[in-house]
């Protein structure tokens, strides 16, 4: 069952950033009709100059934010979704060594059945 719903989520992240959160596992069997416990919220990403921001707050001092080259790579290939970028700075690593991260975790996910 969850990994049904982790099927249709990344079905749908070709199209949208989406969340499912499920209160119990058996409750995919009537995912979609429960208007009054279901709610749809759109939780945008950040404009670049948000990310920027973001980054810097988060990392402080020691910010790559002033290395256009690299940001611009970073938002291009994971996006400026909080989530992502916080992921970027928790890592302490480079641009390209989170990129490559995140594209190996893809290509393993695209090998599962």
């Amino acid at each position: 069952c969850v990994d049904a719903v982790r099927s249709l989520s990344k079905q749908f992240a070709q199209v949208c950033n989406c969340i499912i959160v499920l209160s119990e596992a058996k409750a995919i069997i009537v995912f979609g009709r429960d208007p009054g416990r279901e709610k749809y919220i759109l939780v945008p990403d950040l404009t670049v100059d948000q990310a920027r921001m973001y980054i810097k707050a988060r990392r402080g001092v020691d910010v790559v934010v002033d290395k256009d080259e690299e940001m611009k790579r970073l938002f291009e290939n994971v996006g400026t979704n909080p989530t992502m970028l916080l992921s970027f700075v928790n890592q302490g690593g480079s641009v390209d060594a989170f990129i490559q991260e995140w594209l190996d975790t893809a290509a393993q996910d695209r090998l599962l059945p």
